[in-house]
């Protein structure tokens, strides 16, 4: 049975085991996620880790710029960029911010978006 992430009524810890079963709404992350890196090359994808994003945001941003085979940007671009990113922005954008989730997912429980803090997962 697939469950949702409010569903389960329990603590995180049971929804956890589900997410590692691909028992959730989103399906078996691990062979979606797999199947991609397999095909990074042959898809034209690009694989960045939100540490990264915060350890040098100017670096990655350029990175994208570049996989996307844009026009070169200055540092003061890229800062605008990362400007109009920053987790407080796009928490702010309903375009960005998915904390409603068709009804599946409360407001005030479990958001979507919750911190924006590099290894804030092991207090979840």
């Amino acid at each position: 049975a697939v469950v949702s992430t409010q569903s389960t009524g329990g603590p995180f810890e049971e929804y956890s085991r589900l997410f590692l079963e691909g028992k959730v709404e989103s399906g078996d992350w691990w062979v979606h996620v797999k199947e991609y890196y397999n095909n990074a090359r042959n898809m034209n994808i690009l694989f960045l880790k939100y540490e990264d994003i915060h350890a040098d945001g100017i670096k990655v941003i350029k990175q994208i710029n570049d996989f996307c085979d844009l026009p070169p940007i200055t540092d003061e671009q890229a800062a605008k960029v990362q400007e109009l990113a920053t987790f407080r922005n796009m928490k702010k954008d309903p375009k960005a911010n998915s904390s409603w989730m068709g009804g599946l997912r409360k407001k005030d429980q479990a958001p979507f978006m919750r911190k924006g803090t590099v290894g804030d997962w092991a207090n979840f």
